[in-house]
Formats: C-alpha cells, sequence, structure tokens
C-alpha cells in the first residue's frame, strides 16, 4: 500500500514537473519570436560590407553583381545598411542600382566610402521613388556621359558625413541630365519637375553637382540645408542653370557657391527703425537669406509710436512687398536689402481747466505726445484753497502742483478749488463779476467704519434736489455705486462698491449746484481671512491607518507563501 502511495506521488510530481518544462519552453519560444519581430520591425542590421577592389560576380539575399552592375536590396521594412568601399583614386566602371529586389523602390542606407564611378548612364541609379541616406566618408564621385550623375526620380535623398567627419560627393551629369535629379525637359519630351526629388543636406559635407546646356546642376523639387553644409553649383555649359527657379528653398545655416551659384548666393539683410526709438523691426531671416526666399517683416513698434510705412532704400523694388502692410512679405533678391521701418510719435488730447475760485496753469496742453513730460499747477483766488483734481485718464496725487508724463491716451483734468472765507467769491471766466459765495453743507450722520458686510450711509444738512455728484478722494464715483434719497440728502454706499476699497480711510465729498459738502469720512477695515489650520489628529490617524494596513498586508503575504511550501510538502 505505501509502494503505491509513493508511486502515485512520484507520478503526480512527474506530471508537475513535465508541464512546468513545457510551459517554461512555451513562453522561451514565445519570447524568441517576439524579439525576432521586434528586431525586424524597429532595428536596422548591421553593415553590409561591399569592397569594390575584390567584387566578384555573385548574388545573395542583400545585393548582386554581373560584372558591371551591383545591385542593392533593401525594402521599406529592412532598411539595410550598405557600406561601399573603393580605393582613393581609382575609378570604376559600371553603376550602382538600388532597389527592393524586385525592381521596386529602394530604402535604406548606403554609406560610400571614396567611391568614384563613371558610365555611360546614371552611374548611381535609383529606382523611382526611392527613399535613401548617403553617408560620406572621403571624397566620392559619379560620373555620367549620357545621363544624370546621382539619378532619382520621384524620391528623397539624404546627404551627409558619416560620423560628422567631413567629406565630399560630386555629380557630373552629360546628355541633357541633371547633376542631381533627373533628365531634363528637352530630353524627354515633358515636363518633370514633379518627379524631381526632395533633396536634404546636411552637416560638415560639400556636394559638388554639375549640370548641362539643358539640364541643372541641381534638379530638386526641394531643397533643405543646415549645419554648415557646403553646395557647390557648377554649369560650364550654362552657368545660368544652376537649380530649378521653382525649387522650394529652406537654406540655414548653409552656403551655396560655385559658377552657377547666381542667385543662391547669401545676401545681407539690413533694417532700420526711423526714427531710432520709434520701434524695432526684424525679420524672419535673421541677418540675411538666400534668393527666391520668402522674407517676413515685423514692425513691433514701442510704446508710444505707430507704425506709418516701410521704405526700400536697396536694391530698389520688391517683389510682392506692401509698403504699408505692418507683417508685409517680399521674395529675397540676389542682392542685399536695405530697409526702414518709419514711425510717428502718437499724440493726444490735454484738457486743463479750473473750477470757480481759481485757474491752472500747464506747461502743455491740446495735442500732447506721448511721454512728453507736463506740469500742471492750481492757483487759488483769495479767499479759496485748492481742494481736489478731477482726473480721467490718469492718476494724479491731490496737490496743487503735479507732474506727469503723457500717456497714450487723452488727458483731463479740472481743480476743483473750496471757499475758506475772506474777500468774494469770483467765477473763472471774470474777476470782475460777482457771484453768491458757495455753501458748505454740515454733515449730521457720517458713513463710519466699513468691516466687510453690508451698506453705509451718510445724512447732509442739504438740499436733495440739488445734489450734482459724489466724489472719492478727489474723483468722481459712478453714479451706479450709489444712491441719493431725500430727508435732507442721504447717501447710501452698496456693498459692491465698498468691498473694492482698500483698508484706511477715504474722503468723500457731496457737491450741489450751490455747493458742497463737508468731508465725510469712511474707515475701511476689513479683517483678513484666517487661514486654515492643520488638522494634527487628523493626519495622525491617517498616517497610523496606513501603517497598520501595511503590517497586515505583510502579514498576509506571509501567511500565502506558508501555505504554498506546506501544500508542495504534502505533494511530495
Amino acid at each position: 500500500m505505501q509502494v503505491l502511495k509513493k508511486f502515485e506521488q512520484n507520478r503526480r510530481n512527474n506530471s508537475i514537473r513535465g508541464t512546468g518544462k513545457k510551459l517554461l519552453s512555451l513562453l522561451l519560444a514565445v519570447a524568441i519570436v517576439a524579439a525576432m519581430l521586434s528586431a525586424a520591425v524597429f532595428a536596422e542590421g548591421p553593415e553590409i560590407l561591399i569592397d569594390l577592389a575584390g567584387l566578384q560576380i555573385g548574388s545573395n539575399s542583400n545585393w548582386s553583381y554581373n560584372g558591371s552592375t551591383l545591385r542593392l536590396f533593401s525594402n521599406s521594412t529592412e532598411n539595410k545598411i550598405f557600406h561601399i568601399r573603393g580605393e582613393a583614386g581609382t575609378i570604376y566602371d559600371g553603376k550602382i542600382r538600388p532597389e527592393n529586389g524586385s525592381n521596386g523602390p529602394f530604402y535604406g542606407t548606403i554609406i560610400l566610402e571614396n567611391v568614384s564611378m563613371r558610365t555611360h548612364y546614371a552611374p548611381l541609379d535609383f529606382v523611382n521613388g526611392s527613399t535613401a541616406i548617403l553617408e560620406l566618408i572621403g571624397e566620392n564621385k559619379f560620373v555620367s556621359d549620357w545621363h544624370a550623375g546621382i539619378n532619382i526620380n520621384s524620391g528623397n535623398l539624404t546627404i551627409k558625413p558619416h560620423n560628422e567627419t567631413a567629406s565630399g560627393l560630386t555629380a557630373i551629369a552629360g546628355g541633357s541630365a541633371n547633376g542631381i535629379g533627373t533628365g531634363e525637359d528637352t530630353w524627354w519630351g515633358g515636363d518633370t519637375f514633379e518627379s524631381k526629388p526632395i533633396v536634404t543636406i546636411i552637416g560638415n559635407c560639400t556636394v559638388t553637382v554639375q549640370g548641362t546646356a539643358q539640364g541643372n546642376a541641381l534638379g530638386a523639387k526641394s531643397l533643405t540645408m543646415y549645419d554648415d553644409a557646403t553646395l557647390v553649383l557648377n554649369n560650364t555649359a550654362n552657368p545660368s542653370k544652376g537649380m530649378d527657379s521653382r525649387t522650394t528653398k529652406d537654406l540655414s545655416d548653409c552656403t551655396i557657391t560655385g559658377s552657377s551659384a547666381g542667385a543662391y548666393t547669401y545676401s545681407t539683410i539690413t533694417l532700420a527703425a526711423m526714427p531710432t526709438g520709434g520701434g524695432n523691426p526684424t525679420a524672419n531671416k535673421i541677418g540675411g537669406a538666400y534668393a527666391d526666399e520668402e522674407i517676413i517683416l515685423e514692425t513691433r513698434p514701442n510704446f508710444g509710436y505707430t507704425f506709418t510705412n516701410w521704405e526700400v532704400i536697396s536694391p530698389g523694388a520688391l517683389t510682392n512687398f506692401d509698403a504699408t502692410d505692418p507683417q508685409t512679405t517680399f521674395t529675397m533678391p540676389a542682392a542685399a536689402v536695405e530697409i526702414h521701418a518709419h514711425y510717428t510719435i502718437n499724440r493726444h488730447n490735454l484738457m486743463v481747466t479750473a473750477g470757480k475760485g481759481g485757474s491752472v496753469t500747464a506747461s502743455a496742453t491740446d495735442s500732447t505726445a506721448v511721454g512728453t513730460s507736463v506740469t500742471v499747477t492750481a492757483n487759488a483766488r483769495s479767499g479759496y484753497a485748492f481742494h481736489h483734481w478731477e482726473a480721467t485718464g490718469i492718476s494724479v496725487n491731490n496737490t496743487a502742483a503735479i507732474s506727469f508724463s503723457m500717456p497714450d491716451n487723452n488727458v483731463t483734468l479740472r481743480a476743483v478749488f473750496q471757499y475758506v472765507g475772506g474777500s468774494s467769491y469770483h467765477d473763472n471766466d471774470s474777476d470782475e463779476s460777482s457771484t453768491p459765495e458757495p455753501v458748505i453743507y454740515p454733515v449730521t450722520t457720517h458713513f463710519g467704519i466699513y468691516e466687510g458686510n453690508g451698506s453705509l450711509s451718510a445724512t447732509i444738512d442739504a438740499d436733495y434736489s440739488k445734489f450734482e455728484r459724489l466724489t472719492r478722494n478727489g474723483s468722481v464715483v459712478e453714479p451706479t455705486n450709489y444712491t441719493v434719497a431725500q430727508g435732507s440728502t442721504v447717501i447710501t454706499l452698496k456693498d459692491s462698491y465698498l468691498r473694492t476699497l482698500a483698508n484706511g480711510t477715504h474722503l468723500f465729498v457731496a457737491e450741489y449746484s450751490d455747493g458742497y459738502s463737508q468731508n465725510i469720512p469712511l474707515n475701511v477695515k476689513v479683517p483678513d481671512v484666517p487661514q486654515p489650520q492643520t488638522d494634527k489628529k487628523s493626519n495622525m490617524l491617517g498616517w497610523s491607518a496606513l501603517l497598520l494596513g501595511s503590517v497586515l498586508g505583510i502579514l498576509l503575504l506571509c501567511l500565502v507563501v506558508w501555505l504554498i511550501r506546506r501544500k508542495n510538502k504534502g505533494i511530495r
């Protein structure tokens, strides 16, 4: 009986171990397949080295060679890296034909190391629609007798140095073709511009291209250059055909030279403000640009100035230029450009007047330029004293003499005087005509203290029908902020208005058609809102609960491990 039990236990153990091994093998196989798929999709393989000096006729899954044409195979999911090595000073007869393995577009990188080739056809001949990166080591050269030096149709070609080491590439065309690009219009019998490639040149490399009588040195639909790349455009057969005029260009931080550079040489852009303090004109191309690039100007006027117009100093008329548009554009010519931005200083109306009992003097009035230093003085007549300023468009102190810088808006100032006794009251317009002295009405109930809630009322012993307005610290209070009722005169300040006042004392004056009230003080004392206190006891309870939960979790985990071990011992 004991033997049978032991046999049964061994059988069960072996079954468990067998199942575990099978599961482990399955997981390992899945991991290997996933890794292979990941590598196929995301990783580029190692360089495929091809040495032209010892190249033999043959083929494999990466390339084939028939004695004259070297075919490279890489599709859009493979993106292989080919390293083609030549010997400096040696010119190879034949061509390189990158494709996908079935005469379709090539997708991949080709490292060219001292490769020089010459042939009747294009020595570097991409299948239409290819997307390729050429990384350069040393000096590389492709010369064709009747075709493009580098032929790529409706594709994308990026040229850059390998490992950022200075290097070069030369492409020379024959027949009617482009140095880099495709055959030209007169050769193929139609407009092939839309089928030209998109070319990008990056970094510390020099690309030299030579065209033909009908073919541009560079036949590209668009050209992008950056990181100090250099493009040399040479076309001895037709110096004017350096690049197609329709080619879109982004030529930042680069150099274009050569006998056919022509309009693509770099020219400076100089901008100046008139007057010098009027603004800071700028352009999207700082310092200069290449011909045919779009230049966008911006005026950026300084405070107090308004842009009026652009003035082209040189070279004369500019294409697509609007002299009155603050953000005008123009097409960069093949010459230095100097443009002046003209501004005018803003002027606004300054009106200064005096109420009954005095006069005012001002250093400037009427149309005053923004930023002008202005001094205004209130002069009280005998029997009067300056009381306050009524101001719009500016904030001023309630002193008889004030100074300010003219703002970028209209300003009105009115000096208000208070009768203090003495000689008879006179109107401002004539010192000779006597008028009744203004009545100073007593205040029977003051506003008192505002502590953050509710409205406040004051009572003035004056005829309600003669009330005109209410001022605070010399400024007129909007009628929407208070109500006026009979009972002599009862003025009630609204709570919504009182909430806007800062803590401290505010002086109000009620003005009537025949006088004004005594000062009506209001003391605002709104207490600070107390900050909420942290409940330390609640925090301690929270931390205690967290600690207790952690301990219970650890104990539960230990219990599960103990039960599993006990079960395993029972199986054995």
